[in-house]
């Protein structure tokens, strides 16, 4: 069963939820040509934009970096080992090399890019980098402290700057700098030129905002380089530059280390020669005193074994000394004279490349304080990275020399054994003998040096960048502004807009807008809904004989729905209390056309103006009430007296409300008021009464006493959804009898396929009658077919 139950609800669920769906597009769609409107002002809005807006272009270009290292490393192991980025340390590095802001600064020092070229045109300033008609030169880029622009004009062979006249072709002190201003041609043309200098650290931020460099993949050393800028010929010449400067950059570091490297060596053969060229003249002299030719088989022996293990000693020896030159490089390295000691004839891998990575952030600290002090940010993040290297590097170094010392022990105990042997041997025989060792030992060191020496100048002669460039740079495409993310923000902006301004019409006004706002917080029934027509006269009158228009039906089906209304049968007279919460609601237009309905069907009608404190309908039917309510209440006038027939409309009457009281309400609470209602309903078929607005004065609720039923007026996007409480309190404790309510001013909504929705349709009042207590005429002004979009809601 429940089953079946929830099958019989779910059709129902179904069509409740299309009908919310139906509302909320009755709502929306009669904005269609907001809409339309939205998406044409936004497409307008974004071709100007693409018009005026500054085109961006991208300049790209590829490199290789570390082509050399790769190839020696590219082995099988390293390809499998698993990274968790795929890419190596050594492209990562040479990366922020190129990306790093002492290159850049470089860069900008020698291009000049803190000097900025701009003329203004009629609407927007455009830049210019080739075939100015001036330029600017800096003497010192890096001295500019402070941003300096101005208007730059040419008079009589000389610039002027600032209001300030300089010379040209000739370094002068400036204010901001020494400068050198060029002449190019003497006219500037139409436009007003002006330069702007930045200083240097400001264009190396923009340079590396404009800046991006990545691999192709994750484990290729191919860099793409791309650069955005304004002028595709001064991006082209930025990154022709700046991978020039990469590459002196890596020359400069290399040279310097085979600079060291050559002056160690040459230092230590020319100190080896000496002590080699003293040696051979000793035993030349032993010789020809000793007429001693050559020595013993076994004495060769002893000394071809006892120069062998010296060499080795002596290759230790210098290992020992250039491990010590490093270890007083690094402890001592705050010495900024200290030369970068030689790494020669170090085989350890480890120390190495330990001592590369020291030696390659040395070079970039010497080029950060160079160029730019030190206030660098940068200087304490290398300072970082040379302070974590320094204990690896010592321990690496003692390691080594512990085992040197050892290797050197072993070969010095052989050595000893072999000089057990060679103290046995003849006098002469062993003084030749130790003569012969060290001239061998110092010629094994000097061929060694002299053979590290040459190794270590073709090694200097063949340095070159370690990188290659696969794509030149070129440019490559527009990237700002792109025309389709212009186009859709443009457009969904002015849409964003029009539905803010649907939704504050439509969603987020407090007053009532539908009549299923009314239904669902009142018992009340709506007896009638009175569309909105724009007043073109000055007359209230919309129902008249014969008038076939929407208003005038919808007047005649009130009168029918009047019908329905059950009224008390001791009386053949009908009286009707017509009512509103507010004045402006309509109170006095509905209850006047009503009443003109009814004499249409042939019935007696008067209309009673009890609205004594602000009077409207006898003005507005051009009746005088000079007598009225007011003087019949106070006892000065008959019931024939008050009543005036319509001069065009049969069976129509009307009581005006009399001169202005100072008492309404008390003259109303009289007992003149029972009289006059029950001669009233002896001579007409209904008694209309337009009252004061029960939301302001007590009079309503007084004259609610003579009434049989009451026509309750609210008006569409006028009337606070807070009177709905108002309502059905008094419907509910039965104030008000038969309250019945006529939902007013309702405004047809252009929808296309519909003309009006009954209830749903939107609209305002005619403008009949302003404020209370005010003059309150309102006269409505024809409107374009956009304009009644933006009426105050």
């Amino acid at each position: 069963m429940e089953n079946i139950s929830n099958e019989i609800k779910n059709p129902s669920d179904g069509l409740e939820h299309n009908q919310q769906l139906h509302k909320l597009l009755l709502r929306i769609l009669p904005y269609w040509p907001l809409i339309i409107l939205s998406i044409l002002l936004g497409f307008l809005a974004s071709r100007i934009y693409l018009r005026y807006a500054t085109k961006t272009y991208a300049i790209k270009a590829r490199v290789i970096v570390n082509d050399d290292s790769q190839q020696k490393t590219a082995n099988l192991v390293e390809i499998m080992q698993l990274d968790t980025r795929n890419m190596s340390t050594e492209t990562e590095k040479e990366m922020e090399i190129l990306g790093s802001r002492e290159l850049l600064g470089k860069l900008a020092e020698k291009l000049q890019l803190n000097i900025h070229y701009v003329y203004k045109g009629y609407i927007k300033s455009f830049q210019n980098f080739k075939n100015m008609p001036f330029s600017l030169e800096l003497a010192h880029p890096d001295s500019i402290k402070n941003s300096v622009s101005g208007e730059v004009q040419i008079t009589h062979n000389k610039i002027l700057f600032n209001e300030v006249e300089y010379p040209v072709d000739s370094f002068i002190q400036s204010d901001f700098g020494k400068i050198k201003w060029h002449i190019n041609r003497e006219e500037l043309g139409n436009p007003d030129w002006f330069v702007s200098i930045e200083p240097i650290p400001s264009t190396i931020t923009g340079l590396q905002s404009a800046l991006t460099i990545e691999p192709i993949s994750k484990q290729s050393s191919i860099l793409s380089l791309t650069y955005t800028d304004p002028l595709p010929e001064r991006g082209v010449l930025i990154l022709n530059n700046l991978l020039s400067l990469y590459g002196s950059s890596s020359i400069d570091y290399k040279s310097r280390m085979s600079e060291n490297t050559l002056h160690f060596l040459d230092e230590r053969l020319k100190l080896i020669s000496g002590d080699l060229g003293g040696i051979e003249k000793e035993l030349q002299d032993f010789k020809t005193r000793n007429e001693i030719v050559d020595l013993s088989a076994q004495g060769t022996v002893i000394l071809n074994q006892l120069q062998a293990t010296d060499e080795k000693i002596s290759e230790l020896d210098v290992q020992m000394d250039v491990l010590n030159q490093v270890q007083e490089y690094v402890i001592h390295r705050n010495n900024t004279d200290s030369k970068v000691p030689a790494t020669l004839g170090l085989t350890d891998p480890i120390l190495t490349d330990l001592l590369n990575q020291l030696f390659q952030a040395e070079f970039e600290l010497q080029g950060i304080l160079q160029t730019s002090g030190s206030k660098n940010p940068k200087i304490e993040v290398i300072e970082g990275t040379i302070n974590k290297l320094k204990p690896s590097i010592l321990a690496s170094i003692n390691n080594l020399k512990s085992a040197i010392r050892v290797s050197r022990q072993q070969l010095q105990g052989n050595n000893d054994k072999l000089n057990g042997v060679l103290n046995k041997m003849p006098v002469k025989e062993r003084q030749l003998l130790d003569i012969s060792r060290q001239q061998g030992i110092k010629n094994g060191i000097y061929t060694f040096l002299l053979q590290k020496r040459e190794e270590a100048a073709i090694s200097a002669a063949g340095i070159v960048a370690n990188y290659r460039v696969l794509d030149k740079p070129e440019e490559d495409s527009v990237v700002y502004p792109d025309p389709l993310k212009v186009y859709v923000l443009c457009i969904l902006g002015a849409l964003i807009l029009a539905s803010l301004y649907v939704y504050i019409k439509e969603f987020s006004s407090t007053n009532l807008k539908f009549r299923s706002q009314i239904e669902r917080r009142t018992t009340a029934p709506i007896i009638a809904e009175i569309a909105f027509q724009p007043n073109k006269t000055d007359s209230p009158i919309v129902v008249e004989e014969g008038k076939r228009s929407l208003i005038a039906e919808e007047f005649r089906e009130l009168r029918t729905n009047l019908g329905y209304v059950t009224f008390s049968a001791k009386d053949k007279c009908k009286v009707i209390l017509v009512t509103s919460s507010i004045p402006n609601e309509g109170k006095s237009f509905v209850a006047i056309n009503t009443s003109i309905s009814l004499c249409l069907t042939g019935s007696s009608v008067v209309l009673l103006e009890f609205d004594l404190r602000k009077p409207k309908i006898s003005k507005e039917l051009g009746m005088g009430r000079n007598v009225g309510l007011s003087t019949f209440l106070i006892n000065r006038a008959d019931t024939k007296e008050l009543i005036q027939a319509h001069p065009t409309i049969p069976n129509f009457s009307i009581i005006p409300s009399g001169p202005i009281p100072p008492n309404p309400s008390e003259l109303i609470s009289g007992s003149r008021l029972h009289e006059l209602f029950t001669d009233l309903k002896q001579q007409f078929d209904y008694v209309i009464i337009d009252s004061p607005p029960i939301g302001s004065v007590t009079d309503a609720k007084i004259l609610a006493k003579e009434a049989d039923a009451t026509l309750y007026i609210t008006r569409q996007n006028y009337t606070h959804s807070s009177f709905l409480e108002l309502i059905e309190d008094l419907n509910r404790k039965k104030i008000l009898p038969n309250l019945n309510i006529v939902f007013n001013g309702i405004k047809v909504r252009r929808i296309p396929g519909y003309k009006y929705g009954s209830g749903y349709y939107y609209g305002y009042n005619y403008g009949y009658g302003g404020g209370y207590y005010g003059d309150g005429k309102v006269s409505e002004k024809k409107k374009g077919f956009f304009g009644e979009w933006f009426k105050k809601g």
